[in-house]
């Protein structure tokens, strides 16, 4: 099940061509495949959104294809988020290296960046009443790497940012000030929960197309696991939960091309609403699959570590469930109209 809402059938085919035979199973915590993240970004496939002038329907093509092979690549990163923050600015031109955002705090601070010890410059949003965007070579402000749960390469930074003037001047001219895009830290927000959302409900239909394959394929006492009804109301439950988290996903997906410059508002509810549904239904379909596959699926070699892993390693970045719905109630809870126009979208908007 697709989560790209009508997705364009050539690009798609280009996008399944590419990434057919990627996977490396058991090898998910290798990090970068640097020659086939050039051959991507060759093909144009790693700056769809930010320099292609395609939409979300085609960006979410390559990362819920990535994500369904759990196939670990930065394109979120790079084109949906770093992309999105330089867009239009003298700084587009670091699009031909791996840019990779980062929100620091207020002492110019970040844990666990992903992807940041392969990065050639960090795109650095700062917090504030007035963000700042500045572009900073990765290797000046790494302080310790490691590797997270999806297997990919993390560092902590820290940017001198009482130094930074947006000259340059402290490193040698080669940090660079941006303009911060209207309210920025909203807007990245919103951009990482809906990517986050695509790749995590991609990531559930690979895992659920593991579990049926290896139910159809394993036999016991004389039959096919799919021949137990206790099999089959797992795999029933996790389909379920699946394409419930496709059509909030997809619903975001068509809004964030149709209206985001109109109607920002709906759009975060939307954005909300599938964070919420995504995240809920993951721990389903995980708990099902790994029942379905037994103590094999735990293994790291196994290819549903490489599918499951990153998806739960992006939930995190969704923010608590709870305080998902809570904001979903407070806002049904102030709106003038029935629930149901609320719902529906069909009453004027605030």
């Amino acid at each position: 099940m697709t989560v790209s809402p009508a997705p364009d059938r050539d690009l798609a085919a280009l996008v399944d061509d590419v990434l057919r035979g990627a996977e490396h199973p058991g090898e998910w915590r290798a990090g970068l495949d640097r020659p086939f993240w050039d051959r991507l970004a060759e093909l144009g496939l790693t700056t769809l959104l930010s320099r292609q002038g395609a939409g979300w329907a085609e960006t979410a093509l390559v990362v819920a294809g990535a994500a369904a092979r759990g196939v670990v690549l930065p394109v979120a990163e790079h084109d949906v988020l770093a992309g999105w923050l330089v867009s239009g600015t003298d700084a587009e031109e670091d699009l031909d290296g791996l840019l990779v955002p980062v929100v620091v705090d207020g002492t110019g601070r970040a844990r666990a960046v992903p992807w940041a010890p392969q990065a050639d410059n960090l795109v650095v949003l700062t917090t504030g009443e007035e963000p700042r965007v500045f572009v900073v070579p990765a290797a000046e402000v790494l302080v310790s790497e490691s590797v997270d749960l999806a297997g990919r390469p993390c560092a902590d930074i820290e940017v001198p940012l009482g130094q930074l003037s947006g000259t340059g001047e402290s490193t040698g001219g080669r940090v660079r000030e941006v303009p911060a895009p209207p309210g920025a830290h909203t807007a990245l927000l919103r951009r990482r929960r809906l990517v986050r959302c695509v790749q995590i409900t991609a990531a559930m239909g690979g895992a659920l197309d593991l579990a049926i394959q290896y139910a159809r394929e394993r036999v016991q006492f004389g039959r096919p696991l799919t021949g137990f009804q206790a099999v089959q109301h797992l795999l029933a439950d996790a389909a379920a939960e699946h394409a419930l988290a496709s059509a909030a996903t997809a619903a975001a997906l068509a809004r964030a091309d149709r209206e985001v410059a109109a109607d920002p508002m709906t759009l975060g509810r939307h954005i909300t609403v599938a964070s919420s549904v995504v995240a809920r239904s993951l721990g389903v379909v995980s708990r099902d699959t790994h029942q379905v596959l037994g103590a094999m699926g735990t293994t790291v070699e196994h290819p549903l570590q490489a599918v499951l892993r990153p998806a739960l390693a992006w939930r995190a970045e969704l923010g608590d469930v709870v305080d998902l719905e809570r904001s979903l109630a407070e806002e049904v809870i102030a709106h003038d109209g029935t629930v149901w126009d609320w719902i529906t979208g069909s009453a004027s908007r605030e």
